[in-house]
């Protein structure tokens, strides 16, 4: 969600990157990033397409783009993410998604 309330024309990708540390360090989420390499990436015509949402790409946030967000944590058991796909807007973004509920259901064990 904080990933999500950064955005907003102008604003470099890389910089979605430092949101997430933040919230990763607050959360005590090991930032093993070289595990799993961005947290996101455009889409258009292709599924996959530029901005990468990583600490590498400087691309700025422009109105119309499709931003597909994917935060991510591993642990003994796999890897966890929820995935958020929004759109900038001409002063932030909007959901295109329905927004993951604060508190992720268990599906399985105890």
């Amino acid at each position: 969600q904080r990933m999500v309330a950064a955005i907003r024309p102008g604003l470099p990708v890389s910089e979605i990157v430092e949101v997430w540390k933040t919230v990763a360090t607050e959360l005590g989420i090991p930032e093993d990033f070289a595990r799993f390499g961005r947290l996101g990436h455009g889409s258009g015509i292709q599924m996959l397409e530029p901005p990468s949402v990583w600490d590498k790409d400087d691309t700025e946030l422009e109105p119309g783009m499709i931003i597909h967000l994917e935060p991510k944590t591993f642990n003994e058991y796999g890897c966890y993410q929820v995935e958020e796909v929004v759109v900038v807007t001409g002063n932030g973004s909007d959901y295109l998604t329905r927004e993951a509920p604060a508190e992720l259901p268990v599906t399985s064990g105890s």
